[in-house]
């Protein structure tokens, strides 16, 4: 048999004669590892084989339905590693949203047809209902799980075939691109301690009220309610309801207090970043009364205007869609994606605009002031990494030639100093010409239904267009 490292050929087994319960309510076959067995068993990295979730009894001969296989053995070779997340045999809830599901941690054997896995699981709504008293299974969608420190040794004909659970953080600037049939997690169960972290809701809005990506019940009068605004800035990376913000007022000062626009507004706060966009700072500081413009209802500058005197600064370069979107709120809500809503938001699309611009401020471009800076930083690095590739290896590996030693920890600490000054350029791939064409047919309809008062973040050390 292959040792630790190597994959594990499983044949079938034949009828099972157990149905694998949750930790808290086990029945644990007797021939179950010790943890004293488990730490002498043979590892492996992965197991291949055609067993299947094969059982005459009644609870589990509807198995198909979740997994697609069918209730009897099955000639599909399935491979499975450590680390793969796992639809498991879990009885009459294989047909419904609290199907078992685990992550394979490791991966054991004591002889070729009697291989365990030992499995962390991942907790549905109602289990974790059923376990702590005081949580809300309303406040998780259908498919989204807790991960947990809770294991157990599993036979590995329980493994019914692989999933992928998705690790969902809220105040992810790009966060997975979730549909109603993803499974995901955004919370871990501490299981000895019956405690949830963090719990639904404690890092949402001023109304801690948790936020419910893919309802049961899905009312189209409720959406508005749910609509959440999210700011990016490195230190707030938090989302509120809009009715929440609009009830305590936290809405912009009437445009006139500012230099700039809305667009502009928006813009400046970074997501990489605590301090707004440098080059557009000044245009979104409230004008003071002894500002001279303060009287005179200046209409205020859009970003073309604020960067027109700028003469190394160019957007000619950048899809003109990208230019509108990164100028865009970034918003959420429930439900699958219609138009421009989805359900955790356009994030990742708001933000990758911000970056271009300012890529672009920093003349980070073919043609821009930095863009030469970079490419002779490239070209010293490369010339570098030709001397030392042209030293003599055997020589400076046995320290023969203590010149050519020397020689070698020079243009290594040359290369490394240069490698760590191109650590402080920002570097994004072109953007994707036919992506950004799509999306500038849809623009129109967007901005429209995005509609709103112009909100800023209620921190008050923020209080960013948001």
């Amino acid at each position: 048999m292959a040792r630790a490292g190597n994959s594990l050929g499983v044949g079938r087994k034949s009828k099972r004669a157990w149905t694998r319960r949750k930790a808290h309510k086990s029945n644990v076959p007797e021939d179950t590892p010790t943890e004293l067995e488990w730490a002498r068993m043979d590892k492996y990295s992965a197991v291949a084989g055609g067993w299947n979730a094969d059982t005459d009894s009644d609870s589990d001969s509807d198995i198909s339905g979740s997994t697609g296989s069918s209730s009897s053995f099955s000639p599909e070779i399935m491979e499975l590693r450590k680390g793969d997340d796992v639809i498991m045999l879990c009885g009459d809830k294989a047909k419904t949203d609290d199907v078992w599901i685990g992550k394979i941690d490791s991966i054991r054997a004591r002889a070729e047809h009697d291989v365990w896995v030992r499995i962390g699981w991942y907790w549905a709504s109602l289990d974790i209902a059923e376990y702590i008293k005081s949580f809300e299974s309303t406040t998780f969608a259908p498919l989204e799980r807790a991960s947990s420190d809770n294991f157990d040794f599993v036979p590995v004909e329980d493994c019914i075939r692989a999933t992928h659970v998705y690790e969902y953080d809220e105040s992810d600037l790009e966060p997975p691109d979730l549909e109603p049939t993803s499974y995901f997690v955004r919370s871990h169960l501490w299981y000895k301690r019956r405690h949830l972290e963090p719990k639904p809701g404690a890092l949402s809005c001023i109304c801690f009220r948790a936020y419910n990506p893919f309802p049961k019940v899905l009312l189209e009068s409720l959406l508005d309610e749910d609509i959440m605004h999210f700011c990016p800035r490195s230190s707030c990376r938090r989302w509120y309801h809009r009715n929440c913000l609009l009830a305590q007022g936290s809405v912009d000062h009437p445009y006139s207090n500012y230099r700039g626009d809305r667009g502009v507004r928006l813009l400046s706060v970074n997501p990489d970043d605590s301090a707004p966009c440098a080059l557009l700072a000044w245009y979104c500081e409230p004008l003071a009364p002894s500002d001279p413009e303060y009287s005179m209802s200046l209409d205020p500058v859009d970003l073309r205007s604020a960067i027109s005197g700028n003469d190394h600064i160019s957007l000619a370069h950048l899809p003109p869609a990208l230019v509108r979107v990164a100028q865009f709120p970034i918003v959420r809500r429930p439900g699958p994606r219609h138009a421009c809503w989805s359900a955790v938001g356009n994030v990742t699309e708001v933000t990758l605009a911000r970056r271009f611009i300012y890529a672009a401020f920093e003349g980070l471009y073919p043609g821009g002031r930095q863009y030469a800076e970079v490419e002779e930083l490239v070209k010293q690095a490369g010339e570098l990494e030709h001397r030392v590739r042209g030293l003599d290896v055997d020589m400076v590996r046995d320290g023969e030639d203590q010149s050519l030693v020397k020689q070698e920890n020079t243009l290594l600490d040359d290369l490394l100093e240069l490698i760590k000054s191109l650590d402080t350029y920002t570097f994004l791939a072109s953007p994707y010409s036919p992506y950004w064409a799509a999306r500038e047919l849809q623009l129109d309809e967007d901005v429209e239904a995005m509609a709103a008062p112009p909100l800023v973040c209620p921190n008050p050390d923020c209080n960013n267009a948001i």
